[in-house]
């Protein structure tokens, strides 16, 4: 009798939640209209960009489905990015105390879902952050949930809690979101950065009518037609990374044909001397907000601000490296074939500034409060790197959201 309960609800449970997780996405392409003044996103279709707004736990879009309104097993939609970590959508019934999210983690589709005092944690398939438009569906079959990309399975997740069977987990409204989850981060089983630099469109939602509705202050964002990997700066925000953060940054360290270079290596890998590239390229400040280097890209030329100096270095046709070296005596600024040796008042312990935090921003220069600035970077940057590593726009200190962080229009991308 219990083996049949336990088959019983979980077969009812992930049906609702795993499958109904994909519903009601009317304003992607499919069901009903919506109402003038019901601040319910209007059907399209346009893809949708899940990048939002950067870090805000309030999601894009949002709706609440009677669970009588489920038709159908199955929910298809294409997704494309290049965002190798992010948030793809969340769903839950009982307001949070069952929840699933569907996710990426190094490009591989990765599956978090709950039953009552029980997690299961899936992660396995195909990249999907290539750039390319691919078509996945969500599948419920007994206990298993299984994703499909492509017409391939890429993924199966199974769950089953025999102390928490008696429970009735169909009462009450499903919940879905877009962009951020309806529950705490802190309970997921595997942390994840949740913003998403990514598209959704035709979607197929098990045929039910029910609209998203939109975050009040947000006007949605269109996807660009045509993308390259990079980082695109829309010459209105910026960047900035704390040292001191290691979620964000490596630790202080460097592969060892890099150390004889430096104790501190950034580099911003692009078409630097494009014209169109313009605005500051990198400021570094000391954790108590002093400035101790600036590099702005302007007329085809790099202004590199080392306190009062101002130093001038051209830009040479198909220039893609900028790197900034810093030694104990001096910083080192290399571009292409040229360089600029710029020498320091007096010894610097970059270590002990690294650890205490200094201040990296890419795109503009900061004021105190770090969201608002001056000299905004236009154009789009294919890498940044520090100590050797890429590094994520994502998982920033701040970043301003109209950056999009792993993709650039077509005509600007590197």
């Amino acid at each position: 009798m219990v083996q049949k309960e336990i088959i019983y609800h979980t077969m009812g449970l992930w049906r609702v939640i795993i499958l109904s997780v994909c519903t009601g996405f009317g304003w992607l392409l499919g069901s009903g209209a919506a109402q003038p003044g019901s601040g319910a996103i209007p059907n399209t279709i346009n893809p949708i960009a899940l990048g939002q707004k950067w870090a805000s736990k309030v999601p894009l879009a949002s709706v609440s489905i009677d669970l009588t309104e489920i038709k159908s097993e199955k929910s298809t939609f294409e997704f494309r990015t290049f965002d190798p970590e992010g948030l793809v959508f969340y769903g839950d019934t009982q307001k949070g105390t069952n929840w699933f999210i569907l996710g990426l983690r190094e490009g591989i589709p990765e599956m978090q879902f709950t039953r009552g005092d029980s997690v299961s944690y899936n992660w396995g398939g195909p990249k999907l952050n290539d750039g390319k438009w691919h078509k996945l569906e969500v599948e419920s079959e007994g206990r298993f949930v299984k994703l499909w990309v492509d017409g391939s399975q890429a993924l199966v997740g199974g769950l089953d809690s025999v102390t928490t069977v008696h429970q009735n987990y169909l009462e009450g409204p499903l919940r879905l979101s877009l962009g951020a989850m309806l529950m705490e981060e802190e309970k997921l089983f595997h942390p994840l950065v949740l913003a998403m630099d990514g598209c959704i469109t035709k979607g197929n939602w098990l045929k039910t009518t029910k609209l998203w509705q939109k975050e009040p202050d947000l006007d949605p964002k269109f996807c660009m037609d045509d993308i390259k990997s990079g980082s695109y700066f829309s010459g209105q925000g910026l960047v900035v990374f704390n040292t001191s953060d290691t979620h964000s940054l490596p630790v202080l360290s460097l592969p060892a044909h890099l150390t004889s270079k430096g104790d501190i290596i950034v580099e911003i890998e692009g078409e630097l001397s494009i014209k169109g590239l313009t605005g500051s390229l990198v400021n570094i400040q000391t954790h108590d907000r002093e400035t101790v280097v600036t590099i702005i890209s302007k007329n085809e030329e790099l202004l590199i601000n080392l306190g009062a100096e101002v130093h001038t270095l051209s830009l040479d046709s198909h220039v893609e490296t900028l790197a900034l070296i810093f030694t104990k005596d001096k910083i080192l600024v290399e571009c292409g074939l040229k360089n600029v040796h710029l020498d320091l008042r007096e010894p610097q312990d970059w270590q002990s500034q690294w650890k205490n935090g200094l201040i990296i921003t890419f795109g503009g220069v900061p004021d105190v409060s770090y969201r608002q600035g001056s000299d905004y970077l236009l154009g789009c940057l294919r890498r940044i790197k520090v100590q050797d590593q890429e590094v994520d726009l994502d998982r920033a200190l701040y970043k301003d959201s109209s950056i999009s962080s792993h993709s650039c229009p077509y005509l600007n991308a590197q």
